[in-house]
């Protein structure tokens, strides 16, 4: 009877470590919290979902084409006392005439005068492995025309922009997302 016990026991917590995948998705939000979140001109498109698997670490970089490159890192881990899940803000933030763009506790100052911004979203739900994957991707324009473009690998893993293409008064923000 203990070794029933036991195989059970083995068996229940190993189906429940196979369960777990780093995953990122779409923020699901009722009309009520949708219109509480665009009075802080944000859309629900800037609300990301992650669950982070035992051991493993989410790492979200963050490229900032504007004047050349700045890449920052965001890490989520359940490893580091954090919780293995929960919500992420991504996107840009007016105030007053200054355009921030924000990815949760990091806010970069992208400046003034910017007439147009937006977003490019690319994480309908995406399970999250070594291989770096753009989530989304978000440009800021002082010019009248804005096209998104992202560049990715054959296999769909993010490669940098080519910053020579990048025209004086545009800005690009991507999110790129793997584990470690």
């Amino acid at each position: 009877m203990k070794k029933l016990f036991a195989i059970v026991g083995a068996a229940t917590l190993l189906l429940s470590a196979c369960g777990q995948q780093t995953m990122v998705s779409q923020t699901t939000f009722t009309k009520k919290e949708e219109a509480i979140i665009e009075t802080s001109n944000m859309t629900p498109s800037n609300f990301l979902d992650y669950q982070v698997e035992p051991g493993k670490e989410l790492v979200l970089d963050i490229y900032l084409y504007q004047d050349g490159l700045t890449k920052n890192k965001l890490v989520y881990s359940k490893d580091n006392g954090e919780e293995s899940s929960g919500i992420i803000t991504l996107g840009f933030q007016p105030q007053g005439n200054t355009l921030n763009f924000r990815a949760d506790y990091l806010t970069l100052n992208i400046g003034k005068n910017f007439t147009q911004w937006g977003q490019n979203v690319f994480y309908p739900q995406k399970e999250i492995g070594e291989k770096a994957v753009l989530i989304s991707s978000y440009q800021a324009s002082q010019n009248e025309q804005m096209v998104f473009s992202a560049e990715l690998e054959a296999d769909g893993v993010y490669k940098q922009r080519d910053l020579s293409k990048i025209k004086a008064g545009d800005v690009f923000v991507d999110v790129v997302a793997h584990t470690k």
